[in-house]
């Protein structure tokens, strides 16, 4: 059965007021806040990176698409080409 003892989160020995602290009494550190701004500047040049080897990925997909796929088109098509001329040729 479950204890709906209002008074059981608030005491001041619990990890929840330990964790819970209200916004006036927080002090701020100069030196937590660096680490944050470095984070922040990794995570930046992270999606840039991420960024331009998508477009450059896109780029690439979109060259061999343009040159790549008819040039293997092209000899797959005359391979096929000869391979059926050959079996023509050897049955009749």
């Amino acid at each position: 059965m479950k204890n709906e003892n209002p008074d059981q989160h608030t005491r001041d020995d619990s990890e929840y007021a330990r964790l819970v602290m209200p916004n006036d009494t927080r002090t701020v550190d100069v030196h937590v806040l660096q680490p944050l701004q470095k984070s922040k500047y990794k995570s930046l040049t992270w999606w840039m990176k991420v960024l331009f080897g998508g477009l450059i990925g896109i780029l690439l997909t979109l060259i061999f698409v343009k040159w790549g796929v008819p040039f293997a088109f092209e000899k797959v098509w005359s391979l096929w080409m000869a391979i059926q001329y050959w079996t023509n040729f050897l049955l009749f």
